[in-house]
C-alpha cells in the first residue's frame, strides 16, 4: 500500500526481530514486485549484535542493502517520529515469539511498534493468535513434577521404611513456565491419554492497537469449559466410567498464527492427534506444544466438566483448573479475577530438570537401587562409610535407611557436604 496520503510515495516495512534478515530480504523482494513504481524501503531490528552482524552480511550479499536499513538496537527504544526510519510502517513483519506464544515480550513489542513506528491501520504479519488446550492424563508426565507418590514406593520397596517430605514439597506447583516438548512421542507410545476435545480458549489480535493495549495494561483472566470425553490413547479407547474414572493431570497448549487477515494461511502447532490424515506435523525444536501440571489430579468421567482458566502478562502465561458441578449452558465466569502464577518454594523443581523428577519418581529404579543397596555386605553396612558424589539425589537418603549403622557421605558438586549418621 504505497504512499499512504502522506504524500511520502513510497513503501515503508518494518521487520522486527530481524535475525539473520530473511523475512526483510523476502518483503523487499516482493514489495518490489508488486510496486515496481516506487520506491521501497525496509527498516530491519534486531537487537542481538552477533545476529545484526550476521544479518547484514546476507543482505549485503544478496544485494538488497540499497533497500534495507539494519539497526541493531531494541525496538522498543526505535521511533519514527525521531528519524529512525523515513516514515511509519504499513506493514509490519516480526518473528517475536516462542512455544508458549509471548515468552519473547510480543505483545507489548507490537504495542510499542504500533505506537511509535505503524501507521494507524498497519497489516501486521503474523495478525492473529489462537490458543488451544486439551485435558490430558499422563503418569509419566505427573511424575515430572508431583512427589506425592514417592512415599509410597519408598515404603512398599525398602520393607515398610518412611521417607518424609516436607509439606511444600508434595503440594509444589513447580515451576512457572510450562513443559515444552514433542508430545507426539508420548503420544506414539500410549503414555498420554487425551480426556477432552481441544476448545479454543484465548485469541490475541496482533493487527489491533486497542486490543494490545488491553493485553499489556490490563490483561484479563479467560475461562473455557472442557467437558470430559471418553479417554483415547492412540492405541485407542481407554474404559472410563464412574467406577473406573480417569486422573487428569494437566492441559496440553498450542498456538495457531493466522499469516494474513482474509488468507486461510495458518501456521499450527497443534499436536498430530488433531490433525486430518496421517501425515505427521514438522519436526521443530523452536516451537513445540506445551505441557501445564496440576499440583493433584482432577478426578474425572466422559460427561464431567472441567473449567481451564488462563492468565497472562507481558511474558508469561499459567493455567489452573476446576471441576464444575453446573450443567451444559450454565455461565461460568473466572473462579478469580487473577489467578497466582505458579512458582517452585520447594527448591526441587528449581534444581532439578523435569526429566530428573521423573528418574527420582520412578519405582523401577527405585526398586533396581535398593536391591543392589540391600547386597552391601554387613561387615562393611555395620560401621562402614558410604560416599555419594553426585547431583542432588534421595540415594544417599535410601542407604541410611537400609543400613542404619553406617556412616553416609552426601557431596553434591560445587557444595559442602552432608554427613548422615
Amino acid at each position: 500500500r504505497p504512499d499512504g496520503g502522506d504524500g511520502s510515495g513510497h513503501v515503508q516495512i518494518l521487520d522486527i526481530g530481524a535475525g539473520t534478515g530473511l523475512l526483510s530480504m523476502m518483503s523487499a523482494r516482493r514489495a518490489r514486485q508488486e510496486h515496481s513504481d516506487v520506491p521501497v524501503q525496509v527498516t530491519a531490528i534486531e537487537a542481538y549484535p552477533p545476529m545484526a552482524r550476521i544479518a547484514e552480511k546476507c543482505i549485503k550479499a544478496n544485494k538488497l542493502d540499497d533497500c534495507i536499513t539494519l539497526i541493531d538496537r531494541r525496538s522498543t527504544v526505535v521511533s519514527a517520529d525521531s528519524g529512525d526510519m523515513p516514515q511509519r510502517a504499513e506493514l509490519l513483519v516480526t518473528e517475536v515469539y516462542d512455544s508458549e506464544l509471548i515468552g519473547e515480550g510480543g505483545l507489548y513489542t507490537i504495542f510499542h511498534a504500533f505506537q511509535n513506528m505503524l501507521k494507524p491501520d498497519a497489516a501486521v504479519v503474523p495478525a492473529s493468535a489462537r490458543c488451544y488446550v486439551q485435558l490430558i492424563s499422563s503418569e509419566w508426565l505427573a511424575s515430572c513434577q508431583n512427589f506425592s507418590s514417592l512415599t509410597s514406593h519408598w515404603k512398599k520397596h525398602t520393607g515398610g521404611k518412611l521417607l518424609s517430605l516436607p509439606d511444600n514439597m508434595t503440594s509444589c506447583r513447580g515451576l512457572p513456565c510450562g513443559y515444552d516438548l514433542h508430545v507426539e512421542r508420548l503420544w506414539d507410545t500410549d503414555d498420554i491419554t487425551l480426556l477432552s476435545d481441544p476448545v479454543l480458549i484465548q485469541t490475541f489480535e496482533m493487527d489491533s492497537m486497542k486490543d494490545l493495549e488491553q493485553y499489556c495494561n490490563s490483561p484479563k483472566v479467560a475461562t473455557s469449559v472442557l467437558e470430559c470425553i471418553e479417554a483415547r490413547r492412540k492405541s485407542g479407547a481407554v474404559a472410563s466410567s464412574k467406577d473406573r474414572p480417569s486422573a487428569c493431570h494437566g492441559i496440553v497448549f498450542w498456538w495457531d498464527l493466522l499469516m494474513h487477515r482474509g488468507s486461510d494461511i495458518i501456521l499450527s502447532m497443534s499436536p498430530s492427534w488433531c490433525r486430518p490424515g496421517p501425515e505427521k506435523p514438522q519436526w521443530r525444536e523452536h516451537w513445540m506444544p506445551v505441557v501445564f501440571l496440576m499440583p493433584e489430579p482432577i478426578v474425572s468421567c466422559p460427561g464431567d466438566r472441567i473449567a481451564v482458566d488462563f492468565a497472562h502478562d507481558e511474558y508469561s502465561i499459567w493455567f489452573d483448573m476446576r471441576k464444575l458441578n453446573t450443567s451444559p449452558g450454565d455461565a461460568v465466569e473466572p473462579a478469580v479475577t487473577s489467578i497466582e502464577r505458579p512458582l517452585c518454594h520447594c527448591g526441587a523443581h528449581a534444581t532439578w530438570t523435569r526429566e530428573r523428577c521423573s528418574d527420582v519418581n520412578d519405582e523401577g529404579k527405585l526398586a533396581a537401587w535398593t536391591d543392589v543397596l540391600t547386597k552391601v555386605p554387613s561387615a562393611i553396612s555395620g560401621g562402614g562409610v558410604c560416599l555419594y558424589l553426585g547431583s542432588p539425589s534421595f540415594l544417599p537418603l535410601l542407604c541410611a535407611a537400609l543400613h542404619p549403622q553406617m556412616t553416609v557421605s552426601y557431596v553434591v558438586l560445587n557444595t559442602p557436604p552432608i554427613h548422615i549418621t
